[in-house]
């Protein structure tokens, strides 16, 4: 007889509509944040309506049960904003080879979050069961951030690391 998984943390989910100031070389401009990224640059537009958005268990400590119900209320958080944007796909900082993770702290800030931090000494967002990131309209061959990620053994992996992918950014600056 399986057992069932029971996780004790319901994810809980915000998220909030931006547009985009201006999309620099570099990054892009919403609010008075500017947010350093190439990849973000190339793939958001100047005028593009993105979503910030914050996805936690509150958990102190890491569970990989807990992660695996934030990967779902991510899913259900594109399938739902699928009626707004065309081809909804979620970037983080921190993930992304060229987005560093300390800019969690300005979608903290987009999103007037009270519970959530980035801490510098740990070099992490707390609590650890927290995800942090944008939802844009993506072009059909972007599958998703494990496309940047330089992490080899990933459990939440979902695609292998593109290297052409990851070139033609970097050629297009």
């Amino acid at each position: 007889m399986a057992t069932k998984r029971i996780s004790k943390a319901i994810p809980k989910v915000i998220f909030r509509e931006f547009v985009v100031k201006k999309s620099e070389k570099n990054g892009i401009i919403i609010d008075d944040y500017f947010f350093v990224s190439k990849i973000l640059s190339y793939f958001i537009c100047s005028e593009s309506h993105i979503y910030a958005y914050c996805i936690s268990t509150q958990e102190k400590k890491p569970n990989y049960d807990s992660m695996r119900d934030i990967e779902m209320a991510e899913d259900n958080l594109l399938t739902m904003l699928s009626s707004d944007i065309t081809n909804p796909k979620c970037i983080n900082p921190g993930v992304i080879f060229d987005w560093n993770i300390k800019e969690t702290e300005k979608i903290i800030h987009l999103l007037e979050l009270k519970n959530v931090k980035y801490s510098h000494k740990k070099k992490c967002i707390v609590p650890f069961q927290t995800k942090i990131g944008f939802v844009f309209s993506a072009p059909a061959f972007f599958l998703g951030n494990c496309e940047f990620c330089l992490q080899q053994n990933c459990v939440y992996r979902k695609f292998p690391y593109n290297q052409l992918l990851k070139k033609k950014i970097q050629s297009a600056s």
